[in-house]
């Protein structure tokens, strides 16, 4: 539900029905409302949408006719044909993505006939829209000007007040710098924990909050999915809950220092994620055959490769695992948001921190054959952040597939995943065709058809089917 200063109903927006518009015979038109009786042109639809985006949110109501006396309430409710809805929706599109810029949230519905309470007829219907208070303003229409709501009026009006106007790009600013607050958030290390390599995952809807959305996740049902053994795919299985004042908090403790880093997710109320992984690594001195990388196919050439460099002060970064910790986050994420009524793309980014003169290893043929042709690589930065920047601009936009029968539930989650996963390895020395060339083989070895490399993932994640 987005947050709109002004509700005339009772309920929420995803919750009304076409009776509930009788209260409108009672408000009129002006900061909060709009009413249209007929479906207009694409730009004039554009400035509504700017007009409330700019100034405090409100409601477009298409196929109700305001009244003429003055009052400006609701007078009738004649409703739009069928093919006039197809054409007011595909026209709202248009104008969020062609006519205004940056383009404003938006949420409509569309309430059918016959309804006697307000006489709307069989095959009419009225379409809602509700536009809240945008966090990236000024919205800017196509024809040069900025819109506003104003008073009593019905239409949308250009605005010229230097103050609101310096007042909007203000808006904006504060904005991104919460965004860019929230990306630069770090996990702290205890003493003895200074050389940890770690991963900060920041999993967000809705970056710039225009839609205002909130948590409604109860706190018994996110212990309840992030414990979970039965979901499809992999997911990390946390054991130790708490709230915290503006969300809650899942560890996964098992039998590891509670006073140390251990997987830990973070759960705001804004339906915003930051999880903290302690990513696998050890010294190079202590790596000897059918040891850390028992069980890889490519544990021997990669070892072979190591031995060449002739130093023993290295450390060495299982990849392999930052793969699947980052896709069953992304996967859990999903499932949180969904419960959560949050609406929206996902979008990621990641922080890695700790991993200077680390040397990957990705268990996959064509990283063998990148080492052998150009070296090891040996990560020259302490901390890196994939995608780099911490800017709107920079997130990555994760997308949305469902399975199907014939695909495991893990390699769809995995490609979901995979432009996160292929800017993280990218920043940790590997090429995207690298990245990209993942055989087929390594998934299915990832989706649990291998036992013997599963041997870390036992003690962090379940597999389903």
């Amino acid at each position: 539900m987005v947050s709109i200063p002004f509700n005339p109903f009772d309920q929420d927006f995803d919750d009304l029905e076409a009776k509930d518009l009788l209260k409108l015979r009672d408000v009129a038109e002006g900061w909060y409302v709009e009413y249209k009786r007929e479906v207009v042109n694409t730009k004039s639809i554009g400035k509504s949408l700017a007009a409330f985006a700019n100034h405090y949110g409100g409601w477009i109501f298409y196929g109700i006719k305001g009244a003429t006396d003055g009052s400006n309430v609701a007078e009738a409710f004649p409703g739009l044909g069928g093919q006039e809805v197809s054409t007011l929706i595909e026209s709202l599109r248009n104008a969020a993505k062609d006519v205004v810029n940056p383009s404003p949230y938006y949420e409509h519905i569309v309430l059918n006939g016959p309804c006697s309470e307000i006489e709307l007829i069989d095959n009419r219907a009225i379409v809602a829209v509700t536009v809240p208070s945008g966090p990236d303003a000024p919205y800017i229409h196509s024809d040069g000007r900025i819109y506003r709501r104003v008073a009593d009026a019905s239409d949308p009006k250009s605005e010229t007040d230097r103050f609101t106007l310096d007042y909007l790009w203000q808006r904006r600013q504060k904005a991104h710098e919460r965004l860019t607050s929230f990306l630069k958030q770090e996990s702290l290390l205890s003493k003895g924990e200074e050389d940890l390599s770690f991963i900060d995952l920041f999993l967000l809807t809705d970056p710039l909050r225009a839609s205002g959305q909130y948590s409604n996740l109860a706190f018994k049902r996110f212990t309840e999915l992030m414990s979970d053994p039965h979901t499809p795919g992999i997911s990390i299985l946390y054991d130790n809950f708490y709230t915290m004042a503006n969300g809650m908090i899942a560890r996964q403790i098992n039998s590891a220092d509670p006073y140390n880093l251990v997987p830990t997710w973070r759960f705001y109320s804004t339906g915003f994620s930051h999880v903290s992984l302690p990513i696998p690594s050890t010294k190079i001195d202590a790596i000897h055959p059918g040891g850390w990388l028992r069980g890889y196919k490519h544990e021997e050439e990669f070892l072979s490769q190591v031995n060449r460099g002739h130093s023993t002060s290295g450390h060495l970064l299982d990849i392999n695992q930052i793969i699947f910790t980052v896709v069953a986050s992304v996967a859990q994420y999903k499932r949180l948001v969904a419960e959560a009524g949050i609406k929206g793309p996902v979008y990621a980014k990641a922080a890695l921190h700790n991993i200077w003169r680390r040397i990957p290893f990705l268990d996959t043929e064509a990283f063998v054959n990148f080492i052998k042709k150009h070296g090891l690589p040996v990560l020259q930065f302490e901390k890196e952040l994939a995608p780099p920047g911490s800017t709107l601009e920079s997130l990555v936009h994760i997308e949305d597939r469902l399975p199907t029968n014939n695909v495991d539930a893990f390699v769809v989650q995995a490609l979901d995943a995979l432009p996160l996963v292929t800017s993280i390895s990218n920043a940790l020395g590997l090429p995207r065709l690298v990245t990209f060339t993942l055989e087929e083989e390594w998934w299915w070895s990832a989706a649990g058809r291998a036992p013997e490399v599963n041997r870390w993932r036992e003690t962090m994640f379940k597999s389903g089917k």
